[in-house]
């Protein structure tokens, strides 16, 4: 029975944790594959700084986006069909998504979410409006960290729970003191963002700070060791 501070600050931490499990494998597997003499595309490109939910679609998960865009839903006649057809295409693609993440309703209507999010901006013709800009969209961020909840949930009650505390004016109660750790890991998540995003035409966001050597490493040292401890 979470209040409503602590439920925001699960969903926002959760959604915070679930791009850095997704990205930091995905960056684990580019790294190895470099060391084998491999070379693999980005799979992540800064999705929660998108205008909007197709935008965050052409920057999350993009070796699985563009594989379902070209195996399934442009055999289906993509957007080039009648409006009922996009829309029963654009329903079978995010469903089959929710599946490909696992077999509980919850994906399902993780999936249903996205669709009905996805629709309205395909259908208006906006959906290539903000291609490849970055901006910031409150609205946009609030509907992904709603779903994640349902990554999150093992079953709708439960996300069904979640969500009430979030929204229900009783449920609100002071936050508390927060664990230093979390200060901590909050702090070093900002500064690491803000380096990579600054750096990121570069291959390697860390790779001009500092440009000593000695210092990078010193700066290497640190976060690891900061990982280690928080």
């Amino acid at each position: 029975a979470p209040t409503a501070a602590t439920a925001w600050l699960g969903a926002i931490a959760f959604t915070f944790q679930i791009y850095f499990d997704f990205s930091g494998y995905s960056d684990m597997a580019i790294g190895m594959g470099k060391m084998l003499g491999f070379d693999f595309a980005e799979n992540f490109d800064y999705p929660y700084v998108s205008k909007s939910v197709t935008e965050f679609w052409r920057r999350w998960h993009m070796s699985l986006s563009f594989w379902f865009r070209d195996y399934i839903y442009i055999p289906l006649g993509g957007s080039r069909v009648s409006k009922a057809k996009v829309v029963r295409n654009t329903f079978i693609i995010f469903l089959v998504s929710g599946f490909w993440h696992g077999a509980n309703w919850t994906f399902v209507l993780w999936g249903a979410l996205h669709a009905v999010l996805f629709l309205p901006l395909l259908l208006g013709g906006r959906n290539r409006r903000h291609c490849g800009e970055f901006g910031f969209a409150p609205l946009m961020l609030l509907a992904v960290c709603v779903g994640w909840l349902l990554f999150y949930a093992p079953s709708i009650e439960i996300f069904g729970r979640w969500l009430s505390a979030m929204v229900t004016p009783s449920t609100w109660a002071s936050l508390g003191k927060l664990p230093r750790e979390f200060g901590i890991g909050l702090v070093t998540m900002i500064a690491m963002f803000v380096c990579e995003f600054v750096n990121r035409s570069r291959e390697y966001g860390f790779a001009a700070y500092p440009r000593i050597a000695a210092l990078r490493w010193l700066l290497y040292f640190v976060l690891v060791a900061t990982i280690v401890f928080v």
